[in-house]
């Protein structure tokens, strides 16, 4: 008992240190910016994709809002490997007029014709349904907007477990009739490597009901997971994600997010990267976690998520130079059959690495020593020094 208690004491000073140094990261990155003309009458951007859609592949817009900044940084920094925070509007809400307009001009962009795609992807680099971001009533008023064209067959917006009501599913279904998707940052099935690795802080639970709660206005619950989050090994890394998805198939979900991660600045992951105290996951790993999905016969469509984002990266995942570009294409590939036969063959020299890495001893029992320690040497030896 004495034992258990002192492990459950190292978890709480962990997740105290995270959140310590996350808004000791965000304070500084508000300090930077804050003279910085950081608006600007426009989205962020747009991207053209590709998307799932009745089990058939579809072209899809994604359009990143300029965003206000993410609720939850004001609460515990933020997660670990964010740095979306800085380009937004540093925590003051953007006036709903402002989004009104970027609705429209939207759908008269003539570069990216909204008539060309079947799935709208809003995403604002935080979360569609918390009033501190964006008024509800504006997210009411675009979604009706796109319901009104006829192109458009699928809706999705991005939002945070802990913010999704029934009163809230009740009004968006009210005000649509077409396809309804919200993707939620889930990163993994074990609730101390999110809190620890990610920061982000909800239970199994808790998302347990939203994905019931959701069904019943028709509405899809895609869960995004993060492969290699901060502090996991190699190894851990992959046996983490398979493990989620074994955790996720009992929900007869459409589809599950795998986001391939990237280093973008002023980040924790930033700072462990500088420091050679991270790298983002291999690819050989994620061809690794396909070929254990495949062996256990998992049926959730797993979808790779292409890395690209509204901040530059200075890293991200990857092998090397030779095989990088064509490997990535073969993720496309994936994405669209599912089949992953198309791996067998591929191979690299910098494959033995990867090898190595692998035989790596594996155990995260211990995790918030490692977190403990890890920061307390970052905090002795800041990247900036």
């Amino acid at each position: 008992m004495e034992i258990r208690e002192k492990k459950q004491n190292k978890v709480v000073v962990a997740k105290k240190s995270i959140v310590s140094y996350m808004r000791e990261l965000r304070s500084r990155v508000s300090e930077e910016k804050k003279d910085v003309d950081r608006f600007s009458e426009q989205v962020v951007s747009t991207d053209r994709r590709r998307g799932v859609l009745n089990g058939k592949y579809v072209d899809r817009l994604v359009v990143f809002l300029k965003g206000t900044g993410c609720s939850i940084i004001k609460k515990n920094g933020g997660c670990t490997c964010c740095g979306f925070y800085s380009i937004s509007n540093l925590g003051d809400k953007i006036e709903d007029s402002f989004y009104i307009k970027e609705i429209h001009d939207i759908i008269n962009d003539q570069d990216n014709k909204i008539s060309d795609f079947n799935i709208v992807c809003l995403y604002n680099d935080g979360s569609l349904l918390v009033e501190e971001e964006l008024s509800f009533k504006v997210l009411i008023y675009m979604i009706q907007t796109l319901n009104s064209i006829d192109s458009i067959e699928k809706i999705v917006i991005e939002a945070k477990v802990n913010d999704i009501t029934e009163e809230k599913l009740k009004k968006i279904r009210e005000v649509t009739d077409k396809a309804f998707e919200i993707t939620v940052g889930f990163e993994s099935a074990n609730q101390k490597v999110r809190e620890l690795c990610v920061n982000r802080p909800f239970t199994n639970e808790s998302f347990e009901k939203k994905v019931e709660l959701a069904k019943a206005y028709n509405i899809s619950i895609v869960p995004l997971l993060m492969v290699k989050p901060a502090f996991l090994s190699e190894i851990e890394a992959v046996e983490d994600f398979v493990s989620s998805l074994v955790y996720l198939e009992k929900f007869n979900l459409e589809r599950i997010d795998m986001e391939l991660p990237t280093v973008v600045r002023d980040t924790l992951n930033y700072d462990l990267w500088a420091k050679g105290m991270y790298k983002p996951i291999t690819f050989w790993s994620v061809i690794e976690i396909l070929q254990r999905r495949a062996k256990l016969d998992l049926k959730v469509p797993l979808y790779i998520s292409p890395m690209v984002y509204s901040v530059e990266a200075v890293d991200k995942a990857g092998n090397c130079d030779k095989c990088n570009e064509s490997i990535y294409k073969m993720f496309e590939q994936y994405n669209e059959s599912g089949e992953v036969s198309i791996f067998d063959k591929v191979d690299c020299g910098c494959k033995e690495n990867w090898k190595q890495m692998m035989n790596e001893t594996s155990s995260i029992n211990n995790l918030e020593d490692r977190v403990i320690d890890v920061l307390n040497e970052l905090k002795s030896n800041p990247v900036n020094s």
